[in-house]
């Protein structure tokens, strides 16, 4: 049986946010043919990858006892739980990338129809599974390797929560981990076909999901003990102090072997947030950072194309600080504008349910009535 849910942690949420516009610099090298800023930023997305397995143990391990035969429908309810949570804004933001692209790149009905069939590819987040698709968000990937990692992690954590946490989850960390550095060299470049088998963006979600597991495990253990305000304010200062490093460290370096030293570091940031324990915590319990959490997703998903064919719209002999200034500004501005449609569409829906069930279901009260 599973417990109540609990409230938002508003210091990773700040995170999400903070962590969300380092990708979006990093992506703003495409407009100038180098990573000016944060190189290494994609070291954002093990976070995010790190979150969510955390999430994912939490969930699996509220579980005692399972009935074999009801792994694959639990299994199914929480991945579609998550998939249920983002599926309004990343419907709207496939929709409005298109949308935005064929009208900055006009073509032919054709080639537009053809790319709108394509693009449910990347609607049903099958690109990491590897069927062809027009990728309108240009980030989408992301979800796509999370969720087809997910649907084989989350069953074997509940078949045999032991084995996976002791040893499942150690192998990925170590060997996985050090596989892919020794023969890439780094973690990036999600699209590569590594032995023809598996992309790598599958194994960096595995990776990922595996470490959230790691830091799961961990800040169970701290959450049993009281600190002492010295030892808050060290722990504090360790958590603070690893995120700091981690950012900076994405936009001095390049790619590289040292990521691994990082992503440790990060680990260890990580799992003091989730034990609730540090001082970071008690600063930020206000509902603006769970505000902030939410519109990391939207900014993730609303900005990439701007980076690719934002010279189409402002004209190329743009300053590269007018085309920052202006991929930041388009970014905003679509993320609002998404924002605000999916708010709409949800009161709309609010308004519409009764009348739509009204219409496709038999009141059986009415029924019983007739007979």
């Amino acid at each position: 049986m599973e417990s109540g849910k609990k409230a938002r942690n508003g210091s990773l949420d700040l995170m999400k946010f903070v962590f969300s516009i380092v990708i979006v610099l990093l992506h703003s090298g495409n407009l100038f043919g180098r990573n000016k800023f944060f190189p290494a930023g994609h070291i954002g997305v093990e976070f995010f990858y790190i979150v969510s397995g955390y999430y994912m143990a939490k969930s699996a391990l509220r579980y005692v006892d399972v009935d074999s035969k009801q792994i694959g429908t639990i299994t199914l309810k929480y991945i579609w739980h998550k998939i249920k949570h983002i599926l309004p804004y990343f419907i709207v933001s496939c929709l409005v990338s298109f949308t935005l692209l064929h009208s900055i790149n006009p073509t032919d009905f054709f080639t537009m129809g053809k790319d709108a069939l394509y693009m449910l590819s990347e609607m049903f987040m099958l690109q990491m599974a590897g069927f062809p698709g027009y990728w309108a968000t240009g980030v989408a990937w992301y979800l796509s390797a999370m969720f087809l990692s997910m649907l084989i992690m989350y069953p074997l954590l509940l078949k045999n929560r032991d084995v996976f946490m002791k040893i499942i989850v150690p192998f990925n960390v170590t060997f996985v981990l050090g596989w892919v550095y020794y023969n890439y060299g780094t973690i990036g470049s999600p699209d590569i076909l590594v032995l023809g088998l598996v992309f790598k963006g599958v194994l960096r979600a595995v990776i990922g999901l595996s470490i959230g597991c790691l830091c799961y495990q961990v800040s169970e253990v701290l959450k049993r003990y009281n600190y002492t305000s010295f030892m808050r304010a060290l722990l504090t200062i360790i958590e603070v102090g690893g995120y700091v490093l981690v950012i900076y460290y994405a936009n001095i370096c390049y790619p590289g072997t040292v990521e691994l030293v990082w992503i440790l570091i990060l680990l260890i940031s990580v799992t003091i947030t989730q034990t609730e324990k540090s001082y970071f915590y008690q600063c930020f319990k206000s509902s603006f950072f769970g505000f902030l959490g939410e519109l990391s997703m939207y900014i993730y998903l609303c900005h990439h194309y701007w980076s690719s064919n934002l010279y189409n719209v402002i004209g190329y002999d743009a300053t590269e600080g007018q085309a920052l200034t202006m991929y930041l500004l388009f970014t905003a501005l679509t993320v609002f504008g998404v924002m605000l449609i999916v708010k709409l569409l949800k009161l709309i829906g609010r308004k519409l349910k009764p009348s739509v069930l009204k219409l496709i279901l038999v009141d059986e009260n009415r029924k019983k009535e007739h007979l």
